[in-house]
């Protein structure tokens, strides 16, 4: 009996199961055929003699060996079918490593898009900010300064206004003099003037030109 170990632990009958086992001379199954004859023909081993000739042996042989040789074919090709299905599974895993790595590197691009769009627009809203203050304060320092301005022309009416008053007393001053002065011409040297209310007083014109010089300013 030979030994196989597909059909060692029993748990298939190689008879039953695999028909090209009895085809195959130096199969398990053809064994077992073998000793089912012996069996039945109570242990003559000429029955196993008149059940085949050497044709026929040879003949299954051929056919076993061509179809050992299909099957090998058989297994060549599934084999390639299968390593080919393998690297087409390996290219597809590949090709959608590669596209999550693209969709992970777009997704990326776009974040940092949307964070230097943000950074931008916020540049910008300090940028507008700064301006808009600058502008308020130009304006403010426009104000003030025309109120400055405004201030200085008020004060220069004022001060306008004061050298004319001033220069209006210096002419009343002027005119009170000379006034005084002919009447203290006309009047001898010596002569007392009585004012209005009071004592009389001698008039000296020397004096008076030295009154007249510290009052004039």
């Amino acid at each position: 009996m030979p030994y196989v170990a597909n059909w060692s632990f029993g748990e298939r009958v190689p008879v039953l199961e695999g028909q090209r086992e009895l085809q195959d001379p130096t199969a398990i199954g053809a064994a077992y055929a073998r000793l089912a004859t012996l069996l039945v023909n109570r242990l003559d081993w000429y029955a196993l003699d008149t059940g085949s000739s050497g044709e026929e042996l040879r003949g299954t042989r051929v056919e076993l060996s061509r179809a050992r040789k299909q099957a090998e074919e058989y297994a060549v090709r599934e084999r390639a079918e299968r390593e080919r299905a393998e690297q087409e599974r390996a290219e597809r895993e590949r090709l959608e490593r590669t596209a999550e790595l693209m969709r992970a590197r777009e997704a990326g691009v776009r974040e940092r898009r949307r964070f230097y769009m943000a950074l931008s627009a916020m540049a910008l809203a300090v940028f507008a900010g700064g301006a808009v203050w600058l502008a308020i304060q130009a304006r403010v320092s426009e104000q003030e300064a025309m109120s400055a301005l405004q201030r200085a022309r008020e004060q220069e009416l004022q001060a306008r206004e004061l050298q004319q008053l001033l220069r209006v007393q210096d002419e009343r001053i002027s005119e009170l003099t000379r006034l005084l002065e002919a009447r203290i011409q006309e009047r001898p040297e010596g002569t007392t003037v009585k004012p209005p209310g009071g004592e009389s007083q001698s008039v000296n014109p020397s004096r008076l030109q030295e009154t007249k010089a510290e009052n004039t300013p």
